[in-house]
C-alpha cells in the first residue's frame, strides 16, 4: 500500500541528474559517449535507469568504463574529484550535499536533468491490519504539524509528506521500459 511520498520545495517530485565537472566540455548527454561513468546501483531510477534509457536511445553501448558506487553520495564525490567523469544521482540528494555544500556546485554541474518523476513512496506490505496501515499514513501526513515532526522533516530536507497518486509513477514504469529496450511490450 501506498502511504505518503516526501514533498520538497513544495513538490512530490524529482529527478535523475547526470552530473560533469563544472570546466567539463559536454553540452548534451551524446557528449559522454567513450566517458568513464558511475552509477549509483543497479536498481536506482535516478541513478542507473534513467541515464541507460538515454544511452539506448543514443545507440547503445555508450560508456567505454562504468562503475557502480552504491551510493549517489559516493557518485557525486567521484565526479567532484574527477575519478569519473560523468555521473547520475537523485536530485534530492544532490540537493542536500549542495545545502551541505555550497562549493560543491563550482567543482559539478547538471549536463542532463530528467522530466520529473514521482518522489520515493513509503509504502506499507500487503497483509497489514488495515487501522495500522491508516493509522500511518495519518502520522505521515500530518506530522509536519507537529514540532518534533517538523524537526525530522527538516532533518530529512523535506516539507511534508503528502498523499500519493499512483499515476505519478507511470514516467518509472515507461523509463524501465526504455531502459530495458522493453518499448512497445506490456510490462506490469
Amino acid at each position: 500500500d501506498l502511504l505518503a511520498a516526501p514533498s520538497t520545495k513544495g513538490t512530490a517530485t524529482y529527478h535523475s541528474l547526470v552530473l560533469v565537472r563544472k570546466d567539463d566540455q559536454a553540452s548534451k548527454f551524446e557528449d559522454l559517449r567513450g566517458r568513464r561513468f558511475a552509477f549509483a546501483d543497479t536498481l536506482s531510477l535516478t541513478g542507473r535507469l534513467y541515464p541507460e534509457s538515454l544511452a539506448r536511445k543514443a545507440g547503445g553501448a555508450f560508456f567505454t568504463d562504468s562503475v557502480y558506487t552504491h551510493s549517489h553520495t559516493e557518485s557525486i564525490r567521484m565526479v567532484s574529484t574527477g575519478r569519473v567523469e560523468a555521473a547520475a544521482v537523485d536530485s534530492l540528494v544532490f540537493d542536500l550535499m549542495v545545502h551541505d555544500d555550497p562549493t560543491l556546485s563550482s567543482r559539478v554541474r547538471v549536463l542532463v536533468k530528467s522530466p520529473p518523476f514521482g518522489s520515493p513512496p513509503i509504502v506499507a506490505r500487503g497483509g497489514l491490519d488495515p487501522k495500522l496501515v491508516e493509522a500511518m499514513k495519518v502520522t505521515l501526513l500530518h506530522m509536519h504539524e507537529d514540532e518534533k515532526g517538523r524537526a525530522l522533516l527538516v532533518e530529512l530536507g523535506f516539507d511534508r509528506f503528502v498523499a500519493v497518486d499512483p499515476r505519478a509513477y507511470e514516467s518509472v514504469r515507461l523509463v524501465r521500459m526504455q531502459a530495458y529496450g522493453l518499448e512497445g511490450e506490456s510490462v506490469p
